[in-house]
């Protein structure tokens, strides 16, 4: 088992700014404490409504909603209600609206999935799922790698290594650019090259109005890549000007990181 080193160093971190207000050991007992309380209440009673379940844990509150400890113990009780019908857990996860919704879901997934397998997703789920085949492919390889049977995977790491911030920088680099391709409005089957996802032809392009700014259109470009992966491009544009504005994640993203804006016109 690899020794976890940076395990100390990252509780000195967190003590040394209170994160959340607590030092580590404070706040883990307070979370441990809480855990067994979650559990000791689903194991009261095999006939516990999962929505009082909700309730009780918080995952339909403001303040506890979307926590780490109600969305697992959200989906623990799910698991341990549908036990032998995962389909209709998944089901009840999805439409337990007023919580972390399609995060419950996912754990309850994982569950099942790491105790059933493969099978348990319903096939007209797999064939209807966006990207199912790369997805596949992704997953297969992870399990490659987990088990020590990928031969690419430490030269990848490797490399990845000294990389990270050079592909880092031209996927924002590409994003900085990414307004001449709705400026151009590109047809059917064009050519679209991305740093990191390779190439791929537009499938479909389209602009709808934005409905809460009347003086601006939004323009969608949906690409499929040869990866397997599809990917939809968005931006808004002013309809007078034709100006296209920034992503809010870009903008956001160079207002973290000042540094990033001269990296990224030299790339440009």
């Amino acid at each position: 088992m690899a020794k976890l080193e940076w395990i100390p160093s990252w509780i000195k971190e967190w003590d040394s700014t209170k994160s959340q207000g607590q030092e580590f050991r404070d706040a883990f007992e307070h979370a441990r404490i809480e855990a067994r309380g979650y559990l000791k209440k689903l194991t009261e009673s095999s006939a516990l409504d999962a929505s009082e379940y909700y309730d009780y844990i918080g995952a339909t509150t403001r303040e506890f909603k979307g926590s780490g400890l109600s969305t697992v113990f959200a989906a623990i009780c799910l698991l341990s209600k549908y036990y032998s019908d995962p389909e209709q857990a998944i089901i009840a996860a999805v439409n337990a609206l007023g919580s972390d919704t399609d995060t419950i879901a996912a754990f309850t997934g994982a569950y099942f999935g790491a105790h059933y397998g493969l099978e348990v997703v319903p096939l007209r789920w797999q064939e209807s799922l966006q990207d199912h085949t790369y997805l596949m492919q992704i997953a297969q390889r992870l399990h490659r790698i987990a088990r020590g049977n990928d031969r690419h995977a430490r030269s990848y790491l490797v490399a990845s290594a000294w990389g990270q911030i050079e592909s880092l920088l031209s996927v924002y680099s590409w994003e900085t650019r990414l307004f001449e391709l709705f400026l151009e409005r590109p047809e059917e089957n064009e050519l679209v090259v991305h740093p990191s996802l390779g190439v791929g032809k537009v499938i479909k392009e389209e602009v709808r109005p934005l409905v809460t700014r009347k003086d601006y259109q939004v323009h969608l470009v949906r690409v499929a890549f040869d990866c397997g992966q599809t990917c939809t491009f968005h931006a808004r544009v002013a309809i007078k000007t034709g100006i296209v504005s920034e992503s809010e994640e870009l903008s956001s993203e160079l207002e973290r990181n000042p540094d990033l804006v001269k990296e990224l016109r030299i790339l440009a």
